[in-house]
């Protein structure tokens, strides 16, 4: 079977915040700090599939602004910035909304208040690691106090039943040592959320093999290397954006993207406007805590030509 590089919408929103010495480090031991650009990927001959359709909002309007979001359209910024405005930017934000910022420190400062503010019992849960595993590669941390009445999300899918994807928000309703019970917000429906499996595997290259052209391929094999058994909940009065590619957001939440923007930032900034706007499945649903301006959009120039190459 061909090896195919699935290229998403949201590859254009991978942020590019590695510091100066992380980058060099990555170009000299692989090429480049961008996958694309990598030896890796020039060896491995992928094929490209580009998978541009959106599937999280069946709004029209809302899908052509996250393109322009995206692709950096400047001449239509000032009719975008209009409608978001129009649309996201109310004068009033109900009370107790989860908060999605740029910022891990703000979100998680929002978290502890809320959590600090709780008088019910705190019960703790820590992850239980095997083999090489990295929790910075995890969705999850390494440790997470939950308490009755706290807001949570949820981190994974669940494939079994359906009852919750990435992104679902509810309250904790009664907690154990084991697990917890979720009444989550879209549904109302009460979850007991027990530790998830996480795997994080390598890559080996056995050899070569024809593939169904004739041509010869890597012969690939993933092997499991390590496992994180952890609860797939993350306190959510506080969000980071960064942490939440992926997730469909399907409740209301404030989203702050700051007062000014990011001109003066480098490259911090990069696609947080399209990824943060892009979670939600109704455009309603976002409460802006400032007006969306110019500033707020940055597009990875790089990124977006190599894109639009394939």
């Amino acid at each position: 079977r061909d090896i195919k590089l699935l290229l998403f919408g949201d590859f254009l929103q991978i942020p590019a915040f590695a510091k100066n010495f992380e980058r060099d480090y990555m170009k000299e031991h692989y090429g480049n700090f961008y996958f694309f650009k990598s030896h890796a990927f020039k060896k491995m001959n992928f094929s490209i599939v580009n998978m541009n359709e959106v599937k999280r909002t069946n709004n029209s309007t809302f899908k052509a602004a996250l393109d322009v979001i995206r692709y950096g359209e400047k001449e239509r910024y000032p009719k975008l910035c209009a409608w978001i405005n129009k649309v996201m930017y109310k004068q009033s934000i109900p009370p107790n909304l989860p908060v999605m910022s740029c910022w891990n420190a703000e979100a998680d400062k929002v978290n502890q208040i809320a959590l600090r503010n709780n008088p019910e019992q705190p019960f703790e849960y820590k992850a239980k690691v095997t083999g090489k595993f990295n929790m910075k590669d995890c969705p999850v941390k390494d440790h997470l106090i939950l308490k009755k009445g706290a807001l949570v999300m949820s981190l994974v899918n669940d494939l079994e039943n359906g009852e919750f994807q990435n992104g679902s928000i509810g309250e904790v309703s009664m907690c154990d040592t084991f697990g917890a019970w979720v009444v989550f917000q879209h549904s109302g429906k009460e979850v007991y959320m027990t530790p998830h499996n996480f795997e994080q595997t390598e890559m080996q290259i056995l050899g070569e093999k024809l593939n169904s052209k004739g041509e010869y391929v890597p012969d690939v094999e993933h092997k499991v290397v390590g496992e994180c058994k952890m609860l797939a909940l993350s306190m959510a009065y506080g969000l980071s954006i960064h942490k939440n590619q992926g997730a469909s957001i399907s409740t209301p939440c404030v989203v702050d993207l700051g007062e000014d923007g990011f001109k003066e930032w480098g490259s911090f900034g990069e696609a947080l406007a399209g990824v943060a706007l892009s979670r939600f499945t109704n455009p309603e649903l976002v409460y802006l805590k400032y007006p969306f301006k110019p500033n707020h959009i940055k597009v990875n120039q790089e990124i977006k030509e190599w894109v639009l190459a394939h």
